[in-house]
């Protein structure tokens, strides 16, 4: 894992320049659950990330404004998450990004993050997006569901305009329909440009918005499985960075449980989507498709459900790479849980 952080008034900072030379990937929970839960899944996200030659930040919402019911868990205080950032760049050394969805929080997260997300549904808040510019901070502008790629340079010019050169803009899916979402790779392309980077969503692309559930609550569902095949659509792109969310028990988490990656299968991901190692530096940064989880078509025999398709092998409801070994077709299965 490659250190990002540069001299900046005190406080180490991240370099855009830098971004645009190596891969990034943003990679955490969705959300605050506690302050040691963070402290833990940041160490272990570091961890993995160690042995890869491109740059960590670590992302965690702390106040989810955009929920669809009013009663489901909204994250910690404002106090509680300038405190947990601090530890997680200053224990960890790690860089943090965070979305913001008042003007007013730019200024007082500033000092305690290193990159500011403007969430979709608010990227063409024009309020917003100068008071993100005027912190200095890359500004990470999710594209919003319903933009298309020109309308995102537009908001992107805001950032500009304020004197803030460091603008990534995230594709993050579009809607398609009222209760699903799917993602036009052309807009990887079309948001390109000499004034911005551009990152890509694999997990929140694949929502499925406010799906009714059989006790009657309204929450996003998602196709967890495909996650590998949005990094490597991605990766095919050329985007700068790559965003994920990991969980070390995603069914459990209090926010987007079906679009977080599973931590225990993290490693496996970065290699998949093709997020070089540090061996590879150099090389052609191609990602392997070797997982230690490979087993025999014998050794999956007792699961309940399994679909083979030309290509790919569907475990108890998981989707799974498959690879051919002298002949022998064996099926590298992703346990998701």
């Amino acid at each position: 894992m490659h250190s990002p952080f540069s001299s900046h008034g005190g406080a180490p900072r991240l370099s855009l320049s830098e971004l645009r030379r190596r891969r990034f990937v943003m990679a955490g929970p969705n959300v605050i659950e506690s302050e040691a839960h963070v402290m833990r899944m940041a160490q272990e996200i570091a961890q993995v990330f160690s042995s890869f030659d491109a740059t960590l930040i670590f992302k965690a919402s702390w106040d989810k404004a955009n929920r669809t019911s009013a009663d489901s868990y909204r994250g910690v205080s404002l106090q509680s998450a300038q405190r947990i950032f601090t530890r997680v760049r200053d224990e960890l050394g790690i860089p943090v990004v965070t979305d913001i969805h008042e003007s007013w929080h730019a200024a007082a997260l500033a000092e305690y993050v290193d990159v500011l997300q403007i969430p979709a549904f608010l990227c063409r808040q024009t309020d917003l997006l100068e008071a993100a510019a005027d912190t200095g901070l890359p500004v990470h502008i999710k594209k919003g569901q319903f933009c298309s790629a020109q309308a995102m340079h537009k908001s992107k010019e805001k950032v500009l305009q304020r004197g803030n050169p460091n603008v990534i803009l995230c594709e993050r899916g579009s809607f398609f329909g009222y209760q699903d979402m799917v993602v036009d790779p052309r807009n990887l392309i079309s948001m390109r440009s000499d004034s911005s980077l551009v990152s890509m969503d694999i997990t929140h692309c694949l929502q499925k918005p406010s799906q009714l559930k059989a006790d009657g609550l309204v929450s996003a569902g998602g196709d967890r499985e495909l996650i590998p095949w949005m990094g490597r659509l991605a990766s095919a792109f050329e985007v700068n960075g790559i965003f994920v969310e990991v969980h070390d028990r995603p069914e459990s988490s209090l926010c987007d449980a079906a679009t977080q990656w599973p931590l225990s299968r993290f490693e496996w991901l970065l290699d998949f989507v093709g997020i070089p190692r540090l061996s590879q530096a150099g090389g052609n940064g191609g990602g392997s498709e070797r997982d230690p989880a490979y087993a025999s078509a014998s050794s999956v025999a007792s699961c309940s459900e399994i679909y083979v398709h030309d290509d790919h092998v569907c475990v108890d409801g998981s989707l799974s790479a498959i690879a051919v070994s002298g002949g022998e077709r064996r099926f590298a299965v992703i346990a998701i849980h």
